[in-house]
């Protein structure tokens, strides 16, 4: 499969281009690779099928699929979105590494809903559904599944958690810009404990709620609780379960590699690019 669309550009300051070529990506969507890759046999044991909402699905693609692509440009482009904002690209090498792992699910989730993403998942038994039409009705008694689900694996139930979660945004319909802070609040999160410059991330975090605040009265002064409904989709986002999200979109692509090996090396040949 050619996917040159994947050589990223990225402007770091001063006019200059500089090209990026993903030779991990590359590597993990190839046809050939793709289509034999079998899930993580530790994350994604076989569960006995039921008729509940903790059934195991599967994202659905044919080889050669869009969605593949799709999937692995928005990893690039979240790490070029982070790179190009010069107070994350001025933290140390470490936090940076530290602050994008944290915040890589989020900011692909808002990929996402900024592109009104849909998709198609199956189960184990071949039965297809779109993912805006899934309803995971709750069932009584203890379902074999249940704990498959609090494991990470992907089931009906967490598709539908999902869906919840950009079916809100895009009730809302944040603007490009509302897009672009909100990333940048999930991205630049000074909780994280293992920071050596947490005083600075702080300062920085409380600066970019100052800039939406701004933003919401000059742009939207008629809608006085749009600042509140934009803040209250961050809980929902940052509360999706990082490992279903891995192993449900990213998993068959990535195989035994383990995620965090794939966006240590985005992050950190974006940051040897821009030396």
């Amino acid at each position: 499969m050619s996917i040159s669309s994947l050589e990223s550009q990225c402007d770091h300051g001063g006019g200059q281009l500089c090209t990026v070529k993903d030779t991990i990506l590359e590597s993990l969507l190839r046809e050939d690779t793709v289509q034999n890759r079998k899930p993580h046999s530790s994350r994604m044991e076989t569960q006995r099928m039921c008729r509940c909402p903790y059934v195991r699905v599967h994202l659905a693609f044919n080889p050669g699929s869009i969605v593949n692509i799709k999937l692995a440009n928005w990893l690039v482009r979240c790490v070029q979105f982070a790179r190009g904002l010069p107070d994350f690209s001025s933290l140390c090498v470490k936090d940076q590494i530290s602050l994008f792992l944290s915040a890589w699910k989020e900011l692909v989730i808002l990929c996402m809903a900024q592109a009104y993403f849909k998709y198609t998942v199956k189960t184990d038994d071949g039965i297809h559904s779109n993912s805006d039409q899934i309803v995971a009705k709750s069932v009584g008694g203890n379902c074999p599944g249940r704990r498959a689900y609090m494991e990470g694996v992907p089931t009906k139930k967490a598709v539908e958690q999902l869906q919840f979660v950009l079916n809100k945004f895009w009730e809302i319909k944040p603007d490009e810009k509302e897009y672009a802070i909100l990333k940048m609040l999930l991205l630049l999160n000074p909780n994280m404990r293992d920071l050596t410059a947490t005083a600075r991330v702080e300062r920085i975090h409380e600066s970019i709620q100052s800039t939406l605040m701004e933003y919401e009265k000059l742009c939207y002064p008629n809608d006085p609780l749009r600042l509140s409904h934009l803040l209250l989709l961050l809980p929902g986002v940052r509360g999706f379960n990082k490992i279903t999200f891995e192993n449900l979109f990213f998993r068959h692509l990535i195989g035994d590699t383990e995620m965090e090996s794939v966006l240590v090396e985005l992050i950190q040949d974006h940051v040897v690019c821009s030396v």
